[in-house]
């Protein structure tokens, strides 16, 4: 009898002990379901953040509306002084090199407001025996006809004001950003089955890194449309309002 009661009581505190166990403490649930909450939130507020917009890939080409201004060195002349450096800004008519030859000495002036290119090294005393192009000057203030060429399936949701991003295949993007800009155009057929649009640069060739890049005759690249700047939450009701 005595061995039955003990048997009893022993499974009785078994029993509390396993349903002590058991059961998670009151803490755990309530700081388990905050958790969740705040991730629920974050994932919420991350949806209206992040954006997810719709975009149309092409051809970009870009070509300066005012040509570089070339300084042609004749055959037979030589260098008897450098005023100016790579990079240098310039008025027009100020003096950029000195040269020499046929019994006379002549002053090169810059044929236009801009800054200085330099085509090649140059040295004092060199001497040319062919006509070479030494420097250009790219005007101030220089603009940009710009078009890219994208394809017809998809081209009649291109409008008049959407944004447009370009990466140029010399500039990798990663390193100098891309140029940003405006459809001016309505998008025209073009060969190939394409169509052609015109597009305004915000800031010439300045990029989102604030980079001017070098543009002096047409350069290509990437041209990206922004047709829909949808946010992630709305992707992912258009997504649930299909089914």
């Amino acid at each position: 009898m005595q061995e039955k009661n003990r048997h009893i009581e022993s499974s009785l505190v078994s029993g509390e002990i396993n349903e002590v166990l058991g059961a998670a403490p009151a803490w755990i649930i309530r700081w388990g379901s905050l958790l969740l909450l705040g991730i629920i939130l974050l994932l919420c507020a991350l949806s209206f953040l992040i954006r997810y917009p719709d975009i149309i890939k092409g051809e970009a080409c870009m070509t300066p509306v005012m040509p570089p201004a070339d300084v042609v060195l004749q055959p037979g002349m030589a260098i008897e002084a450098i005023y100016v450096q790579d990079g240098d800004s310039v008025q027009e008519r100020q003096p950029l090199l000195q040269v020499r030859g046929r019994g006379m000495r002549d002053t090169i002036t810059s044929p236009a407001a801009g800054r200085v290119l330099l085509q090649q090294a140059i040295r004092r005393n060199s001497a040319f025996t062919r006509a070479t192009l030494l420097v250009s000057i790219i005007p101030f203030g220089q603009q940009y006809y710009t078009t890219a060429t994208m394809p017809a399936a998809g081209s009649g949701n291109i409008r008049i004001g959407q944004r447009v991003n370009i990466s140029l295949y010399r500039y990798p993007r990663a390193e100098y950003g891309s140029i940003s800009g405006r459809v001016v155009s309505k998008p025209l057929p073009a060969a190939g089955n394409t169509v052609k649009v015109v597009i305004q640069p915000d800031k010439g060739s300045v990029t989102n890194y604030n980079r001017e890049l070098e543009i002096y005759q047409g350069e290509k690249g990437q041209a990206e449309i922004i047709t829909s700047d949808k946010r992630l939450v709305q992707r992912i009701f258009s997504f649930l309002a299909d089914f």
